[in-house]
């Protein structure tokens, strides 16, 4: 059935999850080399701390989506990563690609827009598979799902159980209305009989 496919979409997306740790990677080195070569007020601008901020940040999420992506491929070597796992590579890492691209764009600042450098170009790229093999909300929701399956699925079971309670109270109620409804019409049509 399924199964191929959708292992083949797992591996797309493990794949995916990995190209995106490149491309803010990219992004991360071309800004931090703009940001020393750039002189604005005859200084890098790379000495402000506003740009100190974003490359900072860069590197932080970079990090630990290397950590992620890293980690995943241990499992995946190890024959024990999940689907789920990988969701939550792609998912993370394309967020963390997408969030250099931007920072980087702004540190190139109009620069970043210009196919002289790869920022914008990664921008746009990012942009795109951010969406292709399942967008971030849809890899969110398989996260949460796993995480929470249990406890979803007795909320569910819940929640069925009162509306089935509700019907059958309901349906009980309106049989006995009916009931009464029918001695009642039986009685007149009797005492008409009669009469």
């Amino acid at each position: 059935g399924l199964k191929s496919p959708l292992s083949c979409l797992t591996q797309a997306r493990y794949g995916i999850a990995w190209g995106a740790v490149g491309a803010a990677m990219a992004c991360y080195d071309e800004a931090l080399q703009y940001s020393r070569n750039r002189i604005m007020f005859d200084r890098p601008i790379g000495q402000t701390q506003i740009q100190q901020v974003r490359l900072a940040e860069m590197l932080t999420e970079i990090t630990k989506a290397q950590c992620l992506a890293l980690q995943l491929g241990r499992l995946k070597e190890a024959g024990r990563a999940t689907s789920q796992q990988v969701s939550m590579a792609k998912m993370n890492n394309c967020s963390v690609a997408r969030e250099c691209a931007r920072l980087g764009r702004e540190i190139l600042g109009a620069s970043g827009i210009t196919d002289e450098y790869q920022v914008g170009r990664h921008l746009c790229n990012i942009e795109s598979v951010y969406t292709y093999e399942g967008t971030h909300d849809i890899h969110t929701l398989i996260v949460g799902q796993d995480v929470s399956w249990e406890q979803a699925a007795q909320q569910a079971r819940v929640r069925i159980g009162n509306l089935i309670a509700r019907r059958l109270d309901a349906f009980q109620n309106r049989t006995q209305y009916l009931w009464a409804r029918g001695n009642q019409l039986a009685a007149v049509s009797i005492a008409a009989l009669l009469t």
